[in-house]
């Protein structure tokens, strides 16, 4: 099996059919120093329309080298197209 003490994030979305919330759990289990980001009503591709709120803030804090804390970010659901 494998494992490895570096820090890793682990995002994924509540609307995700490829990378379930389980399925994240599963993959970051293998990591000593693992963050898991759950967005409520996010699908797999999510950065690709509009990024949900605080999800950019939490991604540079981990580059950044700072700790980032699991956490649950509500993105409501819209159904129009954008702009």
């Amino acid at each position: 099996p494998f494992h490895s003490n570096v820090p890793v994030l682990i995002m994924s979305g509540t609307l995700d059919g490829r990378a379930v919330e389980n399925d994240a759990k599963r993959a970051g289990s293998q990591f000593d120093q693992v963050s898991y980001v759950t967005i409520d009503g996010a699908s797999h591709d999510f950065w690709f329309l509009r990024p949900p709120p605080r999800v950019p803030q939490v991604t540079e804090a981990f580059l950044r080298g700072e700790t980032v804390r699991d956490e649950r970010i509500a993105w409501p659901v819209s159904f129009r197209w954008p702009q």
